[in-house]
Order: C-alpha cells, then sequence, then structure tokens
C-alpha cells in the first residue's frame, strides 16, 4: 500500500497526521534533525490503516457535504442563526445561572464554540444547520466552561448536569460535522 503525504514543518515536538478534508494527508513534523525522513516514513507506515479508513472517510463526506450558498442566502441564514443562537445562549445562561460578558457568532473551520478567559462566548452560526439538540449542547458546553476553563472532570460534570447524554451528541457532531459545515 502507496501512501501519499505532504510533510509540513512546524516548531511542534512530535509528529501528527492531519486528513484534509478532500482525503490528502498532511504530516506535521518538527524541524529536529531527529525526525528525519525515514522516521517520518516509518511512522507513517504505522498508521497506514487508520489513515486509509479516514482518507476514505473524508472523501466520503466531500460528496455528502452541502451546496455552497450565495452570498445572498449566506447573509440571511447569518441573520437567522443570530437570532436563533443568541436566544437560545440568552434563555440557558438565565435558566440555569450562567454569567457570560458577551456573546458572539464566529466562522471558525475547526471550533463549534469556545469561551474565552473573561467569559466571552463565541458560537459557529453554522450550527443553524444541525439538529437543535446538537446547538443546544455546544451552547451549554460553552456556558459552562463560565465555571470551569478547562475540560475537567468537574467540567464534564457540570455538563451532564444539563445535557446527561453530551456523550452521543460530541459523537454525532464528531460523525456529521461535514453535513453542517
Amino acid at each position: 500500500m502507496t501512501i501519499k503525504y505532504k510533510i509540513i514543518y512546524t516548531k511542534r515536538k512530535s509528529l501528527a497526521i492531519i486528513i484534509k478534508n478532500d482525503g490528502e494527508v498532511h504530516v506535521r513534523a518538527p524541524k529536529h534533525k531527529f525526525f528525519d525522513s525515514s522516521k517520518i516514513e516509518e511512522f507513517v507506515y504505522s498508521k497506514k490503516e487508520w489513515i486509509a479508513t479516514n482518507v476514505d472517510k473524508m472523501k466520503k463526506n466531500a460528496k455528502e457535504k452541502k451546496p455552497e450558498m450565495s452570498p445572498k442566502e449566506r447573509k440571511e441564514k447569518q441573520k437567522e442563526a443570530r437570532a436563533v443562537i443568541f436566544d437560545r445562549v440568552q434563555y440557558y445562561a438565565e435558566k440555569y445561572g450562567f454569567k457570560f460578558s458577551k456573546l458572539r457568532l464566529s466562522s471558525a473551520k475547526t471550533r463549534w464554540g469556545s469561551c474565552s478567559g473573561n467569559n466571552t462566548i463565541s458560537i459557529n452560526w453554522n450550527l443553524v444547520f444541525a439538529p437543535l439538540d446538537i446547538m443546544d449542547y455546544v451552547i451549554i458546553h460553552e456556558l459552562c466552561h463560565t465555571k470551569h476553563h478547562n475540560h475537567s472532570q468537574k467540567f464534564w460534570d457540570e455538563v451532564a448536569k444539563y445535557i446527561p447524554d453530551y456523550k452521543e451528541k460530541r459523537e454525532w457532531l464528531k460523525n456529521n460535522e461535514h453535513k453542517i459545515q
């Protein structure tokens, strides 16, 4: 089995394999003489089954991806997302007693939401394309970060108080993110 891959040298201290949306394989490698091409090749070879599975998955996902929107459609959807997301964040914050400083929509490519150190909540507007319970999971996840700014067990216990099946929601998001981005 031959695997084509592109090496990207970084400041990282370890090797990582990234499968791009189009199925292209990138290997992030440290700029260090210890990680010569034979070490990288050995690493890639040891992950060949994982790579093959995930390349196929990414190619399949690319075929299922939703069609592109026109700028007008995009603007309308963002306006709709703003209204829905802002209402839901406000609702859950009041219902469960969360305090956040600011709320904003994002277009992040790799995150559904974030919570800054000063409790600014950012939610990816593309969640408007997800089922409502998935959007609610992301919102509550980020609101829980206003109490726990990490992913400690206390944080996950807090999330579980409001969404007992959060693991299933995370899994759904992981397996279906290509359909809503």
